[in-house]
């Protein structure tokens, strides 16, 4: 990542692209210190049954943001050229509460910001959590060979 020489802010309506990436006009923000499923990612329930999880954290991202106006705080830019930011809608830290739902992982490469709503989402079973998963790291990784 390319650290911004002097803090960034955004606002307005954003259009969701998937579980961790969104756009604010013509700008892709990725929202910082999460990885959530990618788009097509399944996942496996408690039960063994497979589920669409990728899709289920875009929905949950794109409920949280619709009709509101986005507060976005810019922490870096990715080496695909999005801007990596903290984002809020309503009030509501997107990334906390994508990871306190179990619908994202703190991305600890990154940082360390949402392992305490991870570790409680983890012992809750909520989401990912509730059964099993590749991580959205290993499973990029893997489809990207």
């Amino acid at each position: 990542m390319i650290a911004l020489a002097a803090a960034v802010f955004l606002t307005g309506a954003a259009t969701v692209i998937d579980g961790d990436t969104l756009k604010l006009g013509t700008v892709s923000v990725r929202i910082y210190g999460i990885d959530a499923p990618e788009a097509r990612q399944r996942c496996a329930s408690r039960s063994g049954a497979e589920y669409e999880c990728g899709a289920r954290a875009t929905l949950f991202l794109a409920g949280a943001v619709y009709g509101r106006s986005l507060d976005c705080e810019a922490k870096d830019i990715d080496r695909f050229g999005r801007t990596v930011a903290i984002c809020s809608a309503g009030g509501v830290d997107l990334g906390r509460a994508l990871v306190a739902a179990g619908l994202a992982v703190a991305y600890r490469q990154f940082s360390e910001l949402y392992v305490p709503e991870e570790t409680t989402a983890k012992r809750a079973r909520r989401g990912l959590w509730g059964g099993k998963f590749q991580p959205p790291a290993a499973y990029r990784a893997n489809r990207f060979k």
